[in-house]
């Protein structure tokens, strides 16, 4: 298939159906969310983008892109099905006219347009490591905040779990699941294999049996599992390297089990199973999470914010394995953000605060406000301390200075040195001395940079000027809302980490639209 862009975008005035239908009609499209999709979305839909996933000159032309990518994000918007899509694509000129397809003999929408749109994209990334569906979605936003002069310089973000949308396996059906998909692989492919020993699992009542029905006692089916399992590895080790159904059945033995010196092979204990370990063969990147009283299994995205006065847009997103932390993805939102024209404000929550994190974001013109502290309570007491490195000296708030200070590069901790006498006279920081260490004729105070951070901060944030960076934060939290009741993120019909990364990129695509659309329709009440 070749690609060929979309040159077709004119009304042909003898045969579109826009204009052939009634006037009652054009004022309903008119007036819906068809006419600004037509205005605003389609028009910023970059087909360039995607023609590396077409041959140059080599059979028919490919559908156009951006009627494609247009019709995804309006599955989203109208909570539609591929099936339904397919159907009012053909049906519904309100469809027809956002995707300025009115003047078409017939739409190019076919049983796989869609699917195939998908694959393409998946392959190429795993391929190429490029995933075009969230560069398209950046450019998008960047489109929409040019076209309505929204200032990037206050952003926000949140983090949410994503679900699976797999059966939660126990162990033993994890194990039986691993061996029957192995088994029954190699009785449709090799049925000259050797399988005798392992009939059972071709049964398609014995899983039912074994495992629910029987009377035998939970380990003890764990043992028939586990030598069931070894046996299938051994057997087939050599055969079976590339196979994909193999390795995850070696995979979960490793998961599950452990080997003692001599030979002897037992079951880990839960709290010794890692937390990417095997979760479900149809499912075998995601990954478990223990957060906020919660179990998990699955993944985890990262939503980067931009805030104006009226109008917001989601600019920026992580998916990942739902081990990663939001340290992680604090620095990497701050890289991906990289240097900024004007001083940028990135507020989150607690979880995301990182040293690490601060000096890239001081370094890119960044600042990021975290409205909460990790760990236990910073001893306010330190607040306003200052260490000089350079000139290797510790000054209390009320200007008194250490007499001598010592500097422990392992632990970056100080211990400066205080006479006496100064310490007990009448001072407004009395708290500071009362941390010191009392000896003979000096106070000894042990600080480091990060404790008089973590002061400072703490103190910072009961100003009310701060008050308002936890009020700004506290919307975002929206997003995680709106996508799980909207957009149903935790049922995701496709596996792995790239296809449901793809689908949330198109999901975040029609947030933006929706409110793109919303305040066109607010500025053109107000026009009139």
């Amino acid at each position: 298939m070749s690609f060929k862009p979309n040159n077709k975008n004119e009304m042909d005035l003898f045969n579109d159906s826009y204009i052939q239908t009634s006037e009652r009609t054009k004022k309903w499209i008119k007036n819906s969310w068809a006419e600004p999709f037509a205005q605003l979305i389609f028009p910023a839909i970059n087909e360039k983008r995607f023609e590396i996933l077409y041959h140059e000159e080599n059979g028919r032309p490919n559908t156009p892109i951006n009627y494609i990518l247009g019709a995804l994000i309006l599955k989203e918007i109208l909570s539609l099905t591929d099936e339904d899509l397919k159907l009012r694509c053909h049906t519904d000129i309100a469809i027809h006219h956002a995707l300025h397809s009115t003047s078409w003999d017939d739409q190019p929408v076919s049983d796989r347009t869609f699917s195939r749109f998908r694959e393409r994209c998946y392959l190429y990334e795993l391929e190429t490591g490029i995933d075009l569906i969230q560069a398209e979605m950046e450019a998008l936003s960047d489109k929409l905040m040019e076209y309505f002069e929204i200032n990037p310089t206050k952003k926000r973000m949140d983090s949410l779990m994503i679900a699976s949308n797999t059966r939660n396996l126990s162990r033993l059906e994890l194990l039986y699941t691993c061996i029957e998909r192995v088994v029954r692989k190699r009785e449709t492919l090799y049925p000259s294999f050797e399988l005798s020993a392992y009939q059972q699992y071709l049964d398609s009542y014995h899983e039912n049996e074994f495992i629910y029905h029987s009377d035998q006692p939970y380990d003890e089916k764990l043992q028939v599992i586990l030598l069931d399992a070894f046996g299938l590895k051994e057997t087939f080790e050599s055969t079976l390297k590339e196979d994909t159904d193999f390795h995850l059945l070696c995979r979960v033995i490793n998961d599950q089990t452990t080997t003692d010196e001599d030979g002897t092979i037992s079951l880990k204990k839960g709290k010794e199973i890692s937390p990417t370990s095997l979760q479900t063969p149809i499912e075998p990147e995601a990954t478990y999470r223990y957060k906020s009283g919660k179990h998990h299994k699955g993944y985890v995205a990262n939503i980067v914010e931009t805030v104006d006065e009226n109008l917001s847009f989601i600019t920026h997103y992580s998916f990942d394995a739902n081990i990663q932390s939001d340290v992680h993805f604090a620095y990497e939102a701050i890289e991906k953000l990289g240097k900024q024209e004007e001083p940028t404000v990135l507020v989150s929550d607690g979880a995301y605060d990182s040293e690490d994190a601060r000096i890239l974001g001081k370094t890119n013109g960044i600042d990021l406000v975290t409205t909460e502290l990790k760990g236990r309570s910073p001893n306010p007491a330190y607040a306003g301390i200052i260490i000089d490195e350079e000139k290797n000296m510790v000054e209390l708030p009320d200007g008194l200075k250490a007499q001598s200070v010592s500097y422990y590069e392992k632990t970056d901790m100080y211990r400066a040195v205080f006479d006496k006498a100064d310490c007990s006279s009448a001072s407004d920081n009395q708290e500071a001395y009362g941390m010191m260490k009392e000896q003979k004729k000096t106070n000894v105070l042990m600080i480091s940079p990060r404790m008089i951070q973590r002061a400072n901060q703490a103190k910072q944030m009961k100003t009310k000027e701060f008050l308002k960076y936890t009020y700004f934060r506290n919307g975002v939290e929206g997003i995680p809302s709106v996508l799980r009741r909207a957009y149903d993120i935790d049922r995701i019909p496709f596996r792995g980490r790239v296809r449901k990364k793809h689908s949330l990129g198109i999901k975040i695509m029609a947030i933006n639209a929706k409110r793109a659309i919303k305040h066109q329709h607010n500025q053109e009440k107000v026009m009139a």
